[in-house]
């Protein structure tokens, strides 16, 4: 949602200049990256993603179990790709800005998707409104297309090593 600040320059609903997209290393900073994370179920591991966001403000506690019950009435789609999960619910569920945090499991866990199972990257997605919803998919799509950068996720073993893959993201993205 675009918004007046008074000023004479437009913002988006979470205060940030319209027209400026949100990198992935301003969506997913170094407190909301988890990395040797247990989980036993996804529901555990969607919890576990969750609880990044809701430590750094993004989220409510409610929002947290939103993405339990979408994931449990719509199915195993958050798994969006091999090995990897996005859940995520509706702003109205207690999003308080566009975020995203990522944890590491220790252990891949099954979220039902046999095309995508087992998981081990758990992207948690918070937004605002659907305009900052699409700008952060479109950030973490631009990421999941490069099989380099991928295999450099799934091989890292420190948040630095995360952090340097966003970094190598944006510069190949140009952002």
């Amino acid at each position: 949602m675009i918004e007046d600040s008074g000023n004479g320059t437009q913002t988006t609903s979470d205060n940030r200049p319209s027209g400026k997209p949100l990198s992935l290393r301003e969506l997913l900073p170094r407190e909301r990256i988890g990395l040797d994370v247990k989980a036993g179920t996804w529901q555990e591991a969607v919890r576990e993603a969750g609880k990044l966001l809701l430590e750094s403000g993004a989220v409510t506690p409610e929002y947290i179990e939103a993405m339990v019950k979408v994931a449990e009435e719509l199915g195993p789609y958050i798994a969006i790709a091999p090995g990897i999960a996005l859940p995520h619910a509706s702003a109205e569920a207690g999003a308080k800005q566009t975020a995203l945090s990522l944890i590491k499991l220790v252990a891949p866990v099954n979220f039902g998707n046999p095309d995508n199972d087992p998981v081990r990257l758990v992207f948690g997605l918070a937004a605002v409104d659907h305009t900052a919803h699409i700008v952060a998919l479109q950030a973490l799509a631009e990421l999941f297309l490069s099989k380099d950068l991928m295999n450099q996720l799934f091989s890292a073993r420190s948040t630095r090593s995360v952090l340097e893959v966003f970094r190598q993201a944006e510069k190949i993205l140009g952002k």
